[in-house]
């Protein structure tokens, strides 16, 4: 069998690390490619969108924060905490 299912689990286990130890992450289901030659292709693109969500974020949490701080007890200054309070709370499914 390809995907080694009929092993025991422990031996199935064994076997997937002793290649992950090896650089081996195996192939992947959909495209039968390598995974680590998918990770490569994808990487610079999901790294560029990261950052670049990072950078966005910062910029209006930063100000967002600043103006709250000199305007105690104002509109954006609750609004900041709600936000705030909220998304450290929820899951990250739920506010994605």
């Amino acid at each position: 069998m390809k995907l080694g299912l009929e092993q025991i689990v422990a031996a199935a286990v064994r076997g997937y690390v002793r290649d992950l130890a090896h650089g081996d992450m195996g192939s992947a289901l959909t495209t039968g490619q390598p995974v680590a030659a998918e990770i490569r292709s994808r990487l610079p693109a999901s790294a560029e969108l990261t950052l670049l969500g990072l950078i966005l974020a910062m910029g209006i949490a930063v100000h967002s924060v600043i103006f709250a701080a000199t305007n105690p007890n104002s509109l954006i200054d609750h609004a900041c905490r709600v936000v705030a309070t909220a998304g450290v709370s929820l899951p990250v499914f739920f506010t994605a």
